[in-house]
């Protein structure tokens, strides 16, 4: 028994195809068929680190090509359980700090594995469609969390972690809280200069601001002091072995 709202889709999508197909000529999918195998899928086989992403619909992702309608998502490949745990752990802390979830799927992918992947790889092991992958990659390596790497005898692009990954991650954030500390001056000096009679009351504004300022210059400062003892530290993790192996393992002591 189907309910009103599907029924609804399906009686849309139908009148879509049915209006294509007289344009173009081509052949009639059962869109019932379809919708219902694609909900059936998604309701059984979504991995747990996927769950209540607002980017992952429940419903696989359906396309138009050649008149045809198509499944674009891929159904996920089993995973180890530290594996899984990764995906799930990293996409919650990105959506925690309001971004993709899709991003910190990647990166804990990335992170995984030792060899660099393709987008091919990427999108079949993570069971999602390759645009919003290509995308959420695209976005990674602008901001250097990720790398772009040539693979020889192959045409395909291939990802793996930047080996600064977290002091990048870092650096990003620096980036806005320099952006909050020119927010403040910019501000506080127009006010100073405003004649306004509209302010209502000008001091008090300006000391805010002034806080707003102190207080983002001081992070800025001991920002800057922590990349530098960084700088020092992070090699000593790796001075017996290599970038992938490193000399001892973090404990939280």
């Amino acid at each position: 028994m189907i309910d009103t709202t599907l029924s609804q889709k399906i009686a849309i999508f139908s009148v879509h195809l049915w209006e294509l197909n007289k344009r173009h000529d081509v052949r009639r999918v059962d869109i019932t068929t379809c919708f219902m195998r694609s909900t059936t899928n998604s309701m059984n086989k979504t991995p747990e680190y996927m769950a209540n992403d607002t980017a992952t619909d429940s419903t696989i992702e359906l396309e138009i090509t050649n008149g045809v309608l198509e499944e674009t998502a891929p159904e996920p490949l089993q995973m180890d359980e530290t594996k899984r745990e990764m995906l799930q752990a990293f996409g919650e802390a990105y959506r925690g700090f309001g971004l993709s979830k899709q991003m910190g799927h990647i990166v804990a992918l990335l992170l995984y594995s030792p060899q660099p992947l393709s987008l091919d790889e990427i999108t079949e092991q993570l069971g999602m469609s390759k645009g919003p992958i290509s995308q959420v990659t695209r976005r990674l390596n602008e901001r250097n969390i990720i790398r772009k790497v040539w693979n020889p005898g192959s045409r395909k692009d291939y990802y793996e972690i930047q080996p600064e990954v977290f002091a990048n991650a870092f650096r990003n954030f620096a980036l806005l809280i320099h952006h909050n500390t020119e927010i403040a001056r910019h501000l506080g000096n127009k006010i100073a200069e405003s004649e306004s009679e509209a302010l209502l009351d000008k001091d008090l504004l300006l000391k805010r601001l002034s806080e707003m300022g102190t207080f983002y210059t001081l992070m800025e400062k001991h920002f800057t002091n922590f990349l530098e003892e960084w700088a020092t530290t992070r090699p000593l993790l790796y001075a017996n072995g290599t970038e992938g192996q490193p000399e001892k393992v973090f404990n939280g002591k």
